[in-house]
């Protein structure tokens, strides 16, 4: 047998962080951003895409076909991908070269995907080998051949062969271990270092089908545009690549893409998004900042000790989430320099929640933007049991072992705020029936004056939180640092 080279400390490190991918399965759109749980669909794919080749612009068309029992590769075939590139790359640090077939057992492959033990994942990692082996591709003109070094228009498969633990081995033996066979296309740009290398830790961190299919897109994206440190991208080519739906409204993109953007730019991976209609007016384009991440992993990847430091925003990511919403500029600056601290921190919450009243109207409200700078300005408060994709990000960190302290964080802001609704629901009780409602009056009266829309519900519902709100404001409660130096130390928290 064979003796391995054990790798050096440094180099063992950088492959543990970075994984080398085979660059065209993961940029032509074979892997779809489905949900989890969503049924499978057994139509083909069609993504076209364009590139310029010295001056000239080249049209380039990809179809996926999936098997009809199947269905198409989403986003948890492309995690149990991953993990098999991560044998794949280990064979190539070990050996300098890959060859077939590439043999594992499905307890490799649970490990690396960190996943629990269970009937059901050895089921669904037989499935995936069979969905990979039996999908096809059809490329016209969008699959790259480094060794014939051009564009190929032919048919493809990811895996050609796969042989499963417990079939029957040529020799007439019983296989012990899967084995899989890379298609020769793939195989050859793998060991011709037609790669492209995904950083693993951030992306070990992703929850969402969507960011976690569009992090090998944004690799290519984010470093052809690395000079202007922005890029742009068509709604609708953009929905191709990822297998999404396309929306219609602005504000249907927005919902449907800023779960995805929003654990994005919490990764570093992007700084700020919008999405603004095309020159032409028949699309919209979504507009991207390059984020700290991706010049930590290019300074890794080169070996510079420093990292090109991203360029730093004037303004607050809310001032652009309003002008996205339709507020001008000039407006949406004067507000947003005008408000609090306190406040810059939940206004991303406001947004999306008026995001929501804006929807629920269905026409009625005129002037949206308008309604978002009034409820902004006067710092009306959310609705304690709205989930905001910011509240939404935290309680997915409170899941992960990698988010203690995050979700330590907000645990004890929690523990505050539940300290604070019992003081201010004691001060309630403390007011008598007749005076409450006096106040209640006034406040009514103000908010129907402000959003006259309303229905008499829902102006109830502002006033009888406003009405909390001032007396949160009036009253000599404990600021939070407070709150921390005199709670009970025994619980564990640190900060």
């Amino acid at each position: 047998m064979e003796e391995k080279k054990e790798l050096e400390p440094r180099e063992r490190a950088k492959a543990q962080s970075f994984l080398r991918l085979e660059r065209n399965l993961n940029t032509i759109g074979f892997f779809s951003a489905s949900k989890p749980g969503e049924k499978r669909s057994t139509q083909s794919r069609m993504i076209e895409t364009k590139r310029q080749i010295d001056g000239k612009t080249y049209v380039s068309k990809t179809t996926i076909f999936p098997n009809q029992e199947y269905g198409l590769p989403n986003t948890s075939d492309q995690d149990k991908y991953f993990a098999l590139m991560h044998l794949v790359n280990r064979i190539k640090l070990r050996d300098g070269v890959v060859k077939n077939p590439i043999g594992f057992s499905t307890m490799e492959l649970i490990e690396i995907l960190g996943i629990s033990v269970a009937g059901s994942a050895y089921e669904e990692i037989r499935s995936w080998l069979k969905r990979l082996v039996l999908t096809g591709i059809v490329s016209e003109g969008a699959i790259y051949l480094p060794h014939r070094k051009k564009y190929a228009s032919d048919t493809f498969h990811a895996f050609s062969r796969v042989i499963t633990a417990g079939e029957e081995l040529e020799d007439g033996g019983i296989a012990d271990r899967h084995y899989v066979f890379l298609g020769d296309w793939l195989l050859e740009s793998f060991n011709r270092n037609y790669v492209l290398p995904i950083e693993m830790e951030g992306y070990r961190k992703l929850r969402s089908p969507l960011a976690k299919t569009l992090v090998p897109h944004l690799q290519l994206w984010l470093y052809g545009s690395r000079a202007q440190r922005r890029f742009e991208k068509r709604y609708s080519d953009l929905c191709a690549i990822c297998g999404i739906e396309i929306c219609r409204y602005l504000s249907e993109i927005h919902r449907q893409l800023r779960t995805a953007m929003g654990e994005l730019q919490l990764g570093g991976y992007i700084a700020s998004w919008k999405v603004v209609d095309t020159a032409d007016g028949k699309d919209f384009k979504v507009v991207i900042k390059h984020g700290e991440k991706f010049f930590t992993d290019q300074a890794l990847l080169s070996g510079k000790e420093e990292p090109a430091k991203a360029i730093v925003e004037e303004l607050p990511p809310v001032f652009q989430a309003m002008v996205d919403r339709g507020v001008t500029p000039s407006a949406a600056r004067k507000l947003v320099r005008g408000l609090p601290d306190d406040q810059i921190k939940i206004a991303m919450d406001q947004l999306e929640y008026c995001d929501q009243v804006v929807q629920g109207s269905r026409g009625k409200i005129k002037n949206p933007p308008g309604f978002y700078v009034t409820f902004l300005r006067n710092n009306d408060p959310v609705p304690e049991d709205f989930v905001s994709s910011s509240k939404a990000a935290f309680m997915r960190m409170e899941e992960e072992a990698r988010g203690k302290e995050m979700a330590k964080q907000w645990l004890i802001q929690q523990e505050y705020e539940d300290y604070v609704r019992t003081e201010v629901e004691l001060l309630v009780a403390r007011i008598s029936e007749r005076e409450r409602e006096e106040h209640l009056e006034i406040i009514r009266r103000d908010v129907r004056k402000a959003y006259p829309f309303m229905t008499p519900k829902a102006i109830q519902e502002a006033a009888e939180l406003r009405l909390r709100r001032n007396l949160r404001e009036s009253s000599p409660l404990l600021t939070l640092d407070e709150f921390i130096h005199n709670r009970n130390p025994q619980l564990g928290f640190s900060f």
